[in-house]
């Protein structure tokens, strides 16, 4: 797996609530330094998320954005339409909210999926299934 393939999207300013993650979830993590006038400047790095990350910073975590860029990385394919893709066993339509699985002529989701994590964990509940990075 290499998260440096992850393009650095718009960071979703709202910390994930640690009840929504799962080991191995792509999330950012934030860092940080003070400048010589001490302003806090805060870097936002993708990774894969660990036992170590959990236990010790459960509430530094953030959500990578779900675009089409992440999701040709995540190995999905383009299919039908601009707005459509698939891995196998599974349909991803893009609406102005977000993304929904597609089951025929049903969405699965309620919710629009907005963030990788969120992707990671139906897919898991779905296929039993992990989806990673791809080179």
């Amino acid at each position: 797996m290499r998260l440096d393939t992850i393009p650095y999207s718009r960071v979703i300013l709202k910390e994930i609530d640690p009840k929504e993650l799962r080991l191995g979830n792509l999330v950012y993590r934030r860092e940080g330094s003070s400048d010589n006038e001490g302003h806090f400047i805060a870097t936002h790095i993708p990774m894969e998320l660990s036992e170590w990350w959990t236990t010790r910073f459960p509430n530094c975590c953030y959500p990578i954005e779900l675009t089409e860029e992440v999701l040709y990385k995540l190995g999905f394919e383009e299919c039908f339409s601009l707005e459509t893709f698939h891995l196998p066993g599974l349909h991803l339509q893009k609406e102005h909210s977000g993304w929904y699985i597609r089951l025929g002529n049903a969405y699965v989701n309620k919710m629009p999926i907005v963030a990788v994590h969120q992707l990671q964990n139906l897919y898991f509940a779905l296929t039993g299934k992990e989806i990673s990075v791809i080179g």
